[in-house]
């Protein structure tokens, strides 16, 4: 696959915005090809852009919330719902999937004996590391039981980890975000930004608790945003085109 393909992917995916929930679609696609277009670039900016776009994750395609156009995000207010995902994640609507998983972040005060980090919470699901080639380097992720009971575990980012606890292993500390408590049960090997915000001054919690005890939607709301993405493995990067296809039709 070339880098005009590469690109080709990404634009028919952001032009799949006249669906039910109004959505935005990036495909990114990472494999031999798209390192193959890199080496023109000279080896320390090959080796610096390929880290990065290993570290998004493999085959996968993006659902935003929103349009390309600002009017039409007034006039229709963004979504992107609990039941989407749940559409999202039935392969029989999107059988070119290998996995599903929705994140929702927010930013919020993590504190910490006194101290405070001024950071982000994403509320995921147990296959997030998979999916988003992430790795804990102490501890654990959450898995499913926690998910379903939204239970209040943690997982820090690496500068939450050296801000909070320099001098401390983190793991079963308590630390409160947003005035609730959570126990640490894990810390994330250090990211970076991958083209993006840094992720090292997040902290993972069951998508689920933030949901529901972290960030509950305001009564009345117009704009009912669940997740802030959606992030879709294609089963290979041949079947990244279906996937875009299959979404679209689910959210139309």
């Amino acid at each position: 696959m070339n880098l005009v393909e590469t690109i080709r992917i990404a634009l028919s995916s952001l032009s799949a915005n006249k669906l039910r929930s109004a959505l935005t679609m990036l495909g990114i696609i990472i494999g031999v090809g798209a390192v193959i277009t890199l080496l023109a670039l000279g080896g320390a900016i090959q080796t610096l852009v390929t880290r990065e776009l290993q570290g998004l994750g493999s085959n996968l395609v993006f659902v935003f919330p929103g349009t390309n156009d600002p009017e039409q995000n007034r006039r229709v207010p963004p979504r992107l719902t609990n039941e989407d995902v749940a559409a999202l994640a039935d392969p029989l609507n999107v059988p070119a999937a290998a996995a599903v998983t929705p994140q929702l972040t927010r930013g919020a005060l993590i504190v910490y004996a006194g101290a405070g980090f001024d950071g982000r919470v994403a509320g995921v699901t147990p296959n997030y590391p998979q999916v988003r080639n992430a790795r804990v380097v102490s501890g654990r992720f959450f898995d499913q039981t926690e998910l379903d009971l939204r239970s209040r575990v943690a997982v820090i980012g690496a500068d939450v980890r050296a801000s909070l606890f320099p001098d401390e292993d983190p793991i079963g500390k308590r630390i409160r975000i947003n005035d609730v408590s959570f126990e640490v049960i894990g810390e994330m090997a250090p990211r970076g930004g991958n083209f993006g915000p840094s992720e090292d001054n997040l902290v993972f919690v069951p998508i689920t608790t933030a949901q529901t005890r972290l960030f509950p939607p305001p009564p009345g709301a117009v704009s009912r945003i669940d997740v802030s993405v959606v992030y879709i493995q294609a089963v290979d990067e041949r079947r990244i085109d279906d996937v875009i296809d299959q979404v679209t039709e689910v959210l139309r």
